[in-house]
């Protein structure tokens, strides 16, 4: 975790087992990691994966897989918004792959999570 740095953007070295029928990479980064740190430790949380089917050219897909966070805001939380609810959206993986969320692609993106969690979280 201490060689990982802001600015950049890592590919998850997923073995060629793992890969789905159509070629894909995940990508990554430090603040997605640290989320997905993070969540290895709370026992409730939802997984949200979606494709942007509108920033596809019809040759490769952006999937995300994100989590969500809702919370109450207090006055004294933060003055310059009103009491209420918030939501955030936390992206922790990316994956940009020429399948049109198959089972196989939405697996991949799994064991790309895993796989972080698993190797950065030691």
């Amino acid at each position: 975790m201490s060689e990982l740095r802001h600015d950049k953007v890592y590919a998850v070295p997923l073995s060629t087992a793992d890969q789905p029928d159509a070629p894909a990479v995940a990508l990554t980064g430090k603040t997605q990691i640290g989320w997905i740190l993070q969540l290895v430790h709370t026992r409730r949380w939802a997984l949200h994966c979606d494709g942007k089917h509108k920033l596809s050219n019809d040759k490769w897909l952006l999937t995300t897989y994100c989590s969500h966070e809702v919370r109450q805001n207090k006055n004294s939380d933060c003055k310059s918004h009103a009491k209420g609810i918030v939501h955030s959206l936390r992206p922790l993986i990316y994956m940009l792959g020429k399948g049109i969320e198959g089972i196989g692609d939405v697996i991949h993106g799994l064991k790309a999570m895993e796989f972080v969690a698993r190797t950065c979280g030691q």
